[in-house]
């Protein structure tokens, strides 16, 4: 099995591309308004309500590139009926059972956090911080309260026995 994507439910598309396309590099590779465009991409129009639980759903999906050898992607999926709202403070912490976090590979974790930090966005700790020799590494909040985590890897894990 290999990692295919993670999808991110945003309020705001443009300000999803300023991030992922702009600020972190990975390069757009679709983007779609759903159901109006479902043939372009081989989706059956219905697809989209029954998924959203909601008739006449429609949204705006993106799909950016995290790494061209294997094909990993992004998707930004822009609820535009019904319209996404913000996740509540009290939701997003760890106390809540969800996917809280998304992760990326780098180099050079120091200039990454200073380039996030000058982003304006909001990070989880003061500083980068260290794992056990395996990582350095910083959280950070998108605009809809999402954590993406950047990790430099330092180290490795190894199979218990």
């Amino acid at each position: 099995m290999r990692f295919n994507h993670v999808a991110i439910v945003v309020t705001d598309v443009e300000r999803a591309l300023s991030l992922y396309r702009d600020l972190l590099g990975f390069r757009l590779a679709s983007d779609v308004v759903l159901p109006d465009e479902s043939e372009a991409i081989g989706l059956d129009p219905g697809q989209l309500s029954e998924s959203f639980r909601h008739a006449g759903a429609r949204a705006r999906v993106l799909a950016l590139i995290v790494d061209e050898a294997d094909g990993s992607f992004l998707e930004i999926l822009h609820p535009l009926e019904p319209p996404a709202a913000p996740m509540p403070n009290q939701f997003r912490e760890y106390a809540f059972a969800a996917i809280r976090e998304v992760a990326f590979l780098v180099d050079d974790i120091d200039v990454w956090f200073e380039r996030v930090r000058s982003g304006g966005y909001e990070t989880q700790t003061r500083s980068v911080w260290e794992a056990g020799g395996l990582m350095r590494s910083f959280i950070f909040y998108d605009q809809d309260g999402n954590r993406v985590q950047l990790v430099e890897q330092t180290g490795s894990f190894r199979a218990s026995a």
